[in-house]
């Protein structure tokens, strides 16, 4: 079970790093960026070998969508994604869990 936990936890990665950074992440930064251009505020790109929170990898095509849309519409469809890796981690816990309180005597 602590092994079930442990893959189940690890899946976040990948999640992130190959779907949330180069799709919702990256156009919420690119968005930001374009936004406060005005200001002198850029963030430099990035690849998936060096992610970042101060740089950004978002695709064209999420760009492009990021350009046509706003943060309010950003913001929901990040934290609706985002919801997955919350599901992901609670059910890395309760394999943990059950490893745990199984091992207890009753």
């Amino acid at each position: 079970m602590y092994l079930g936990a442990a893959l189940t936890i690890s899946s976040i990665l990948p999640i992130t790093f190959l779907y949330m950074e180069p799709g919702i992440n990256g156009a919420a930064k690119w968005k930001t960026e374009t936004l406060l251009n005005g200001e002198g505020f850029s963030l430099p790109e990035t690849s998936i070998f060096m992610p970042s929170a101060r740089k950004h990898r978002g695709t064209q095509t999420y760009r492009r969508w990021a350009e046509k849309t706003d943060m309010k519409e950003l913001i929901p469809f990040w934290r609706y994604v985002n919801n997955f890796r919350r599901v992901i981690g609670g059910i890395a816990a309760a394999f943990s869990g059950y490893a745990t309180l199984s091992q207890l005597p009753v």
